[in-house]
């Protein structure tokens, strides 16, 4: 149920002019008594794209996207219901009041955090230009991140000590128990005294970003291979892995022109595609991708590739995230590098048409897996058959659209030797099993 009131609702909708709302984004003429213009959400020549003045409403003819105001800054932007009311408020001067404290007070705790979390990311901007930061700088430079780049992406530097953000962040009128919960600095029990500590340090620093581009963790890594190489945000109120993808702000508007994303593995690899010309790219947050994951990118692209290295742990990683993305209608395949390069070395070598020449080869992500498990398992034998079946099936449970689930179940079928009667069953009580 929405915090917003149906008056308020309405008193937006009649404030905003959709033509003007939409023509930030895309250039409209009027045709008759609408708009018309080419569509933000899929690549098209001949102009499709519909908007209506007196109704307040779109509609694509090519892609069959259509709705109100809301609507469209929900899909353009990546917002929730009551983040594009609330915006488009603002923007025509009515003020929202929320639905009782207990919301007004949990909105003001949460904008605390996005602004803590801000400080945070100047913070760390300012120890990259800063004279402590020049190995950082010497690090992105022999990655091949140009300074351009690494302002973009808001790269920073977190300097060695211990308490460096922590002193700063005190002095600048934050508290510890906001700094524990933005997960900014660790709190440990010592000895019965409780030790405080910043959770990065002498680590160069990637900012991760929601869709609207507001920062809610970071991921950083260190200067050389000393481990843990990697050392990640924890989960806040702000930010969860599972639910968020490194560089989706940045790349969602080139995803919805072209309709085509890249998931990698790595900071650095999503950085130099999108620094060589390709910037679709995203990456997964430490984590196996998710349904969530998943199906937020089905909001921006209809053709995916899975770029990952070619190693074992490349391969693991696009085996683990094949299932998320049979379940939506994404044309997904999957490219593994060969050579032991990864994505950041290939565009450094050859730019993003080395890139896009690694990736031509991909294969469809279900004809992968059907590969790579009849392998692992040794589906030369019936007992390594059965157990490549029920792994396919496993990774089949999230499909729900009935023509894809048929046709996925027919080629395993094919591929194993086993009835689809039989496939079909099983793979009804492995769904049934999945949503007790």
């Amino acid at each position: 149920m929405s915090l917003i009131p149906e008056d308020v609702i309405e008193a937006v909708r009649q404030a905003v002019d959709i033509t003007d709302l939409i023509g930030r984004y895309v250039p409209l003429k009027r045709s008759g008594r609408s708009f018309k213009g080419c569509c933000p959400f899929h690549e098209e020549k001949t102009p499709s794209f519909h908007v209506w003045q007196e109704t307040s409403t779109w509609k694509c003819f090519g892609c069959g996207k259509g709705g109100n105001l809301f609507g469209f800054l929900m899909e353009r932007e990546g917002l929730t219901f009551p983040e594009a009311a609330r915006q488009l408020a603002r923007e025509a001067g009515i003020e929202i009041e929320a639905e009782s404290p207990e919301a007004r007070r949990r909105a003001g705790h949460l904008q605390r955090l996005r602004e803590l979390n801000e400080w945070a990311c100047r913070f760390f901007e300012a120890g990259l230009r800063g004279p402590r930061g020049e190995g950082a700088r010497a690090y992105f430079k022999r990655r091949g991140i140009t300074g351009e780049t690494a302002l973009a992406f808001r790269l920073g530097y977190a300097p060695p000590g211990w308490d460096n953000l922590l002193r700063a962040a005190l002095a600048s009128g934050w508290t510890e128990d906001e700094l524990a919960e933005g997960g900014l600095v660790v709190r440990r029990d010592d000895g019965g005294r409780n030790k405080v500590y910043d959770m990065f340090r002498d680590r160069v620093v990637f900012p991760i970003a929601d869709p609207q581009g507001r920062v809610i963790a970071f991921g950083a890594r260190t200067l050389g291979d000393d481990e843990p190489k990697y050392v990640n945000s924890p989960e806040t109120p702000l930010y969860t892995k599972g639910r968020h993808l490194y560089a989706l702000h940045l790349a969602k508007q080139e995803m919805m022109r072209t309709g085509e994303g890249a998931v990698m593995e790595g900071y650095t690899d999503v950085i130099l595609a999108h620094q060589a010309g390709w910037p679709v790219a995203v990456a997964g947050l430490g984590t196996a991708l998710t349904p969530q994951q998943a199906s937020h990118l089905s909001r921006y692209v209809k053709r995916l590739w899975l770029v990952y290295d070619g190693d074992a742990a490349g391969r693991r990683a696009a085996e683990k995230a094949i299932p998320a993305f049979l379940a939506e209608d994404i044309e997904t395949r999957v490219a593994l590098l060969d050579g032991g390069q990864d994505p950041a070395d290939l565009v450094v070598a050859g730019g993003a048409d080395a890139l896009r020449a690694a990736i031509a080869d991909g294969r469809e992500a279900f004809e992968h897996l059907l590969e790579v498990t009849a392998a692992e398992h040794d589906a030369t034998s019936v007992p390594g058959r059965a157990a490549a079946t029920e792994a396919v099936l496993e990774a089949l449970a999230g499909v729900t659209d009935e023509i894809r689930r048929a046709l996925y179940l027919k080629r395993l079928a094919d591929a194993y030797g086993v009835p689809e009667d039989v496939v079909a069953g099983r793979l009804r009580e492995i769904a049934r099993r999945h949503q007790e």
